[in-house]
């Protein structure tokens, strides 16, 4: 059984340079730049309304499964302390989650790594 996948017009490509190519094509355009503002906007709330809001007890495992014994990230704060706070730092960063959740999804602000 050969598997195949579908060209931009949706015909079957089952020849595997076409499919090779085809994938080529679809990586290039996932990961291009858009051309202008309203198109990233555009993408980035398209991809949050896909997305459910970050639930605070998603904050928790993520916060539980980081890894100990690593460099700590960008603000300087090691897994172990994370792991160590009370409730409120972990309400807290929900919070702050969810804010930077809803300013992407409102196409207010994108920052430069997103």
């Amino acid at each position: 059984m050969r598997m195949g996948i579908k060209d931009k017009d949706g015909k079957i490509l089952t020849n595997g340079e076409q499919v090779l190519n085809r994938w080529k094509t679809h990586t290039e355009n996932m990961y291009s730049q858009p051309k202008d503002q309203s198109d990233r906007r555009r993408l980035l709330r398209r991809r949050t309304e896909d997305e459910p809001k970050p639930l605070v007890e998603k904050v928790r495992e993520a916060t539980k499964k980081l890894k100990n014994q690593k460099s700590p990230g960008c603000d300087g704060i090691p897994a172990e302390l994370w792991k160590t706070t009370k409730e409120s730092i972990i309400r807290l960063m929900h919070r702050l989650c969810n804010m930077i959740w809803r300013t992407i999804g409102d196409g207010r602000q994108s920052g430069p790594n997103w």
